[in-house]
């Protein structure tokens, strides 16, 4: 599934169908906006309130207009409940500044 956001930034998670106690790869793709110190991707992902999965992958490309591709992969709990979950993706330099984020969502079989 890929949702495409207003800031040219587009979240694809596979599989195409989450399962309970499986894995999710994320990837969020787009171009800088502007030159940044190359930094690092946040991924959270919660559940209601719940932070379920916390991950951190290096950037190493960052010149303005350039593409970058950024992926990580989070395991679903067994026991978490069916439905509809949200996701929240944030781009950061080095230096710790948010250059773009994005939320997703995702259902859970």
């Amino acid at each position: 599934m890929t949702e495409q956001s207003t800031n040219n930034v587009s979240v694809t998670l596979e599989p195409a169908v989450q399962v309970r106690g499986k894995d999710v790869t994320v990837t969020l793709t787009g171009k800088f906006p502007e030159q940044i110190t190359c930094g690092h991707i946040n991924l959270v992902v919660k559940c209601g309130f719940t932070t379920v999965a916390q991950r951190t992958a290096s950037l190493t490309r960052c010149g303005e207009g350039e593409s970058y591709v950024a992926t990580t992969s989070f395991p679903t709990q067994r026991n978490a409940s069916a439905g509809k979950h949200t996701g929240y993706l944030s781009l950061c330099d080095s230096k710790g500044r948010e250059i773009t984020s994005e939320r997703f969502s995702f259902y859970l079989a």
